[in-house]
């Protein structure tokens, strides 16, 4: 569960470098349904 409830954190630092990066925000971040099941 624990490592479920980091993806929030790694989302946000992931969207950091990519703005970032890409400041006009051509590149999209997809997350795909996955989990502790």
């Amino acid at each position: 569960m624990k490592k479920a409830l980091y993806i929030d954190d790694l989302i946000l630092k992931i969207g950091e470098v990519m703005n970032k990066h890409d400041p006009s925000k051509r590149i999209k971040l997809i997350v795909d349904e996955w989990g502790t099941w």
